[in-house]
């Protein structure tokens, strides 16, 4: 029976490996030329049809010593072969090479590379041109790039591509060592694993693989939020305000004067790639030049939701000038932060610990901890409030000692400061049994002190932040005050905005949440490797038997589901207010990560009850086979990351 069940796990180990092995090979068939590219121009103005006469040509000086080939942006059409298409590429108005290609040797990659037979040497400063021409229809759309009213065509000039076969085997290996490190704790050390400690496992392996795929500055505002904690570290609360005038209207600009470059230019796209990263290692901070920097989005985030973040940052500041070392230190702070939140919210947890384990390790979890935005502390956050709240309720038996009470406050702090919209989560405090307290009037005093002190922290930093940086619009359009009256008289008509924006953009969501578009919401994941996620928390939810003798009144899934729902209504309205423009037919702004502290709490309140016995806890409460999936499916997700970073994307 033993050698059957290993049999089969070492056969879900390989097919799972095979998965992404298979994953990262397509990826880099679909990717763009990898390795450091100093001349490149992306396809800003869309994609042109080449027919009749087209014609497009592009001169430049060369910023690289060798060119090895170019790559063009092109896109098949679905209509049948037509004329060919010509690419001429000259050095000095010499031509150098040339190439004819018909539609069906178009690559099917978002680009289709022209290798030179000879490479051009010693051409820095050189003037490089690049044409191409048809004389009819060829089946085939060219990327361009406008500027100054000049259609020219968008390419990237290769000089030193990095072997795709040689990155291929070196992703391979980072795959099949993280899954063997696991393997190994499950062959020897399966008897005396615990829970948390698999989740300490594979957490460990993903932050060391993710920390290569997705570099400093690649996730959502990462950069804005850099400018914010830079600006807590130096002991500024509140962000400055300065009016600029643009297209003769007053404009009110939310950030503060920094030194100049602290966060260069490289890192305020939405494609940084680990060349970007490797040319900026030598940057110093130089306090002698100033410039202001905008951040209005990440102003009005309360200083506590970035305390990791902060000290992060404020140490590296102290050891160094270098904004790379600060900005990786914050991540680090950041990241250890988040998995010490989960693994005590699943050693305090009495059940549902997997589910805890499971939701702190999807992919959009694991990016959200390994940046500097405020979502990794908001997940790590919630999960600890609910599981310690289960423990207080179930686990623990006697009068709640001052520790236990002061680490409920502190809990209930970060919450309020975190993200407003996960407040209504306090409501769980009343599921704490009154017998906890020393007396009734000891209950009362603290239920009194908890709701002065939600109201203060959740409303006060909004009316301070509001008061100094008021105004702030995600979109001109955006009116607040008006939708917010708009619901209150016409509540049926929100509803139907309600509806039509879910119809629309709940699978998109449901997407985002696992971890569909990653890095800037820009590198798309393949759904294969997201749904098993899906299927993983619905076995959990279903099969999972840790909830041992312990009663699970209704009352008790009203609260968890409730609240849950609250909240997902509650962003919904949120967002409707802060960022749809009056008249929108559908709710903007909405992204799927939002949703992932909700998870847990739902989950536990639709949970069927299977009653084991007590002493049934240990390893058997480690289902083995979804971590296995867990892992391995992880690191498929974060290398097919890194095939982007490394092709120095723009």
């Amino acid at each position: 029976m033993k050698k059957s069940k290993y049999r089969k796990w070492i056969l879900l180990w390989g097919f799972l490996v095979l998965t992404g092995l298979l994953s990262i090979c397509y990826t880099l068939y679909d990717s763009r030329m990898l390795g450091e590219v100093f001349d490149q121009v992306s396809p800003n103005s869309g994609y042109r049809e080449m027919h009749d006469d087209s014609l497009y040509t592009v001169s430049f000086r060369s910023r690289t010593d060798t060119v090895q080939g170019i790559e063009l942006f092109l896109e098949k059409m679905p209509a049948g072969n037509g004329k060919d298409i010509k690419v001429s590429l000259s050095q000095n108005n010499k031509k150098a090479a040339g190439w004819q290609i018909s539609r069906s040797e178009v690559s099917d990659s978002e680009t289709t590379y022209f290798p030179l037979e000879k490479a051009l040497t010693n051409c820095k400063g050189d003037r490089i041109s690049i044409e191409i021409s048809s004389s009819g229809y060829t089946g085939v759309r060219i990327g361009v790039s406008s500027m100054d009213g000049t259609e020219t065509p968008a390419y990237r000039l290769i000089s030193d591509p990095l072997s795709k076969i040689l990155v291929f085997f070196l992703l391979a290996g980072i795959l099949i060592l993280g899954s063997t490190i696991f393997a190994g704790f499950y062959l020897f050390r399966k008897k005396s694993f615990r829970t948390e400690q698999a989740f300490v496992t594979i957490y460990i392996i993903l932050c060391l693989v993710s920390f290569l795929a997705i570099p400093v500055f690649n996730t959502p505002d990462e950069d804005h939020h850099f400018y914010r904690i830079y600006e807590l570290s130096q002991g500024h609360l509140i962000s400055d305000k300065q009016v600029t005038t643009e297209n003769g209207q007053e404009v009110v600009q939310v950030g503060r004067e920094f030194p100049k470059d602290l966060c260069p230019d490289d890192f305020e796209t939405r494609d940084v790639s680990l060349w970007d990263v490797k040319n900026h290692l030598g940057d110093k901070v130089d306090s002698t030049e100033t410039e202001f920097c905008e951040f209005a989005n990440t102003a009005l985030y309360a200083p506590p939701s970035y305390l990791p973040q902060i000290i992060g940052v404020k140490i590296a500041d102290i050891l160094t000038d270098s904004p790379l070392f600060m900005a990786y230190l914050g991540r680090l702070m950041n990241t250890v932060t988040f998995g010490l939140l989960v693994f005590f919210a699943i050693r305090l947890s009495p059940f549902g610990k997997n589910l805890i384990a499971i939701t702190a390790l999807l992919p959009m979890s694991i990016q959200a901890a390994n940046s500097l935005s405020a979502d990794g502390l908001a997940i790590g956050i919630v999960l600890l409030f609910v599981a310690y709240i289960l423990y207080l309720k179930y686990t623990k038996t006697e009068v709640l000692h001052k520790k236990e009470i002061a680490l409920l406050y502190l809990l209930i702090f970060f919450l309020c400061c975190c993200k407003i919209v996960y407040v209504p989560f306090c409501l769980l405090l009343f599921l704490i049994p009154q017998k906890r307290f020393k007396s009734r009037s000891a209950y009362k005093r603290h239920v009194v002190t908890a709701t002065v002190m939600i109201v203060v922290l959740s409303l006060g930093w909004l009316l301070i932040a509001t008061s100094f940086l008021g105004g702030i619009k995600a979109n001109v359009n955006v009116d607040t005050a008006k939708q917010i009256k708009g619901i209150l008289k016409n509540p049926i008509q929100f509803v139907m905005t309600f509806v039509r924006t879910l119809k629309v953009y709940l699978k998109e969501y449901l997407l985002q949440f696992l971890g569909e578009r990653m890095g800037w919401m820009n590198i798309y994941i393949p759904s294969f490797l997201l749904y098993p996620f899906l299927i993983i928390l619905g076995v959990e939810v279903c099969m999972d038997q840790d909830t041992g003798k312990h009663v699970f009144p209704t009352y008790l899934r009203v609260f968890l589901g409730g609240t849950s729902i609250l909240i997902f209504l509650l962003v919904f309205v949120t967002l409707y207010g802060q960022w749809t423009p009056v008249g929108y037919r559908l709710i903007e702004g909405i992204q799927g990560r939002y949703f992932i502290p909700l998870v847990f709490p739902f989950l536990l309140a639709v949970k069927p009850i299977r009653r084991i016995q007590a002493q049934q806890t240990g390893n058997k409460q480690i289902p083995w086979n979804s971590y296995t999936c867990v892992l391995i499916l992880n690191l498929s997700v974060f290398l097919v990351l890194a095939v982007h970073v490394l092709a120095d994307c723009i």
